[in-house]
């Protein structure tokens, strides 16, 4: 079951200290608090934080690489992490792909 206090307040800051929209953020809310427990455990602890778990790596990617290679902000970068964790071929496929960005 999802905490509702633990989705407003990541909500909350997701659209005050990263300029997600209200449906973006309460998306992106969900999807953590659903994710793999090993991508929501070094969620939490770099929202208390802001410390990244380096050891945390699924198909070769890892938190650094996705932000720094990929441009993906932080909160991405955890979703894409799941996302490889759960269908690796599909997401490895779109990252290796790339993406058009529209700055």
């Amino acid at each position: 079951m999802i905490e509702i206090n633990k989705v407003e307040d990541i909500v909350f800051r997701l659209i005050s200290e990263f300029s997600y929209s209200e449906k973006e953020a309460r998306q992106a809310a969900q999807d953590l608090l659903k994710s793999d427990p090993k991508v929501k455990g070094a969620f939490d602890v770099w929202w208390d934080t802001g410390v990244f778990d380096d050891a945390l790596e699924c198909e070769g990617y890892t938190l650094d690489k996705l932000i720094k290679e990929h441009s993906l902000m932080p909160v991405a970068a955890f979703l894409t992490l799941d996302w490889l964790i759960k269908e690796p071929e599909k997401a490895k496929r779109f990252l290796e792909k790339g993406y058009d960005m529209i700055i």
